[in-house]
């Protein structure tokens, strides 16, 4: 940030993994009298307010759904907490199991990078030790690996095995067969934060309250 700060930038949306309480290097919302936007999922309380969305819900229907299309054996491949921690997207799928009387089971979890490579070896690792019928990936990265795993082994998507997404990115729209996903509503979050970064630039000493976006 010291760089932007140099060249006099008037706002910064601050994309980060981080917790920044208690660090003072922003203060009332400001780095250097330069207004900070949270985008981190509402891991740090920001001056100016955050954007949040509202993942669980997204989450809890797409099992749900899953759940009544006759699915029981459903896997789910989530981060492996190096760099992000989903806890929302997993609360979610261990709950609508609960709520429909399946057991969570170890075996059904994997624990990967976010990536391409990540998504790929945890439903490999999945074929090779489950039963396994749906798989939910909490990143478009791994369900993008998830794809080319299933290709790979000879499954037939959602014939054989059935995946759904998180993010709804355009690379899992043009698949085909195509990947089902929850979407993000990038349009809307997007223009929720220019509102927010202008209005604290132009009113730097007002707090701002939390915004929650649901799927």
């Amino acid at each position: 940030m010291n760089q932007l700060a140099r060249i006099a930038v008037e706002g910064i949306f601050l994309f980060t993994p981080n917790d920044y309480q208690g660090k003072k290097i922003i203060e009332r919302g400001r780095f250097q009298e330069i207004p900070v936007v949270f985008a981190d999922r509402g891991l740090n309380e920001g001056f100016y307010g955050t954007i949040k969305l509202d993942e669980y819900s997204g989450v809890y229907r797409a099992i749900e759904w899953l759940i009544t299309e006759g699915h029981e054996k459903i896997a789910f491949i989530m981060d492996n907490a190096e760099h992000y921690h989903l806890t929302e997207r997993f609360d979610a799928y261990c709950q609508a199991l609960k709520d429909h009387d399946l057991l969570i089971e170890e075996k059904y979890i994997k624990q990967m990078p976010l990536t391409i490579a990540g998504g790929y070896q945890g439903t490999i690792d999945l074929l090779k030790e489950t039963d396994v019928r749906a798989i939910f990936c909490c990143d478009d990265m791994l369900a993008i690996g998830c794809y080319q795993a299933l290709y790979d082994s000879g499954k037939k998507m959602n014939q054989d095995i059935t995946i759904i997404s998180f993010d709804g990115g355009e690379v899992t729209q043009i698949l085909r067969p195509q990947i089902k996903s929850v979407r993000q509503p990038y349009e809307e979050l997007g223009k929720a934060y220019a509102e927010k970064i202008q209005m604290a630039i132009d009113q730097p000493d007002r707090r701002m309250d939390d915004r929650l976006f649901q799927h």
